[in-house]
């Protein structure tokens, strides 16, 4: 077995690396001790509350139905990633094995479409989805309603 010593430089890393792990574990401890003060002692500054209220979890739990909320989210994102991979693997099959004239200019199309972050679609695809029209009380145009928004069709 080869052992790797201990030298300067791996010292120095491993303390910024210990670093970066204690700045980025940081705001989870602070969010979850923060959830355990009372509504009195979350807007002082303190690290570890006077009290432990554990109760604070069932109020929250019931002040939404999340176990719902959890349900729409699992069936909304197991029928697109089924629906993703048997659309995206018949493409790639296609791309792949048919004679296609342009193929591979289609292919570099369609990388370049996933180097786009989804970010800068997001508010276009809001807009969008809000302006489908004769949904959600819009008239022909789109306009008036909410179109798909807090629907299936559009999350």
């Amino acid at each position: 077995m080869h052992s790797k010593k201990l030298t300067p430089g791996r010292v120095v890393l491993y303390a910024v690396l210990l670093l970066g792990s204690v700045v980025m574990i940081g705001p989870f401890i602070w969010m979850i001790l923060t959830a355990l003060k009372s509504t009195g002692e979350v807007s002082t500054f303190s690290w570890l509350p006077t009290q432990f209220h554990w109760e604070n979890f069932a109020e929250a739990m019931n002040a939404a139905p999340f176990l719902r909320y959890f349900g729409n989210s699992l069936l909304l994102t197991l029928g697109e990633t089924a629906l993703t991979l048997v659309f995206c693997t018949m493409a790639g099959y296609a791309l792949a094995k048919a004679p296609i004239r342009g193929a591979k200019g289609l292919l570099n199309y369609f990388i370049a479409l996933m180097m786009v972050p989804f970010q800068i679609i997001l508010v276009p695809l809001f807009l969008l989805v809000k302006s489908i029209p004769l949904f959600g009380g819009n008239d022909i145009f789109g306009q008036g309603g909410t179109g798909w928004l807090n629907t299936w069709w559009g999350p």
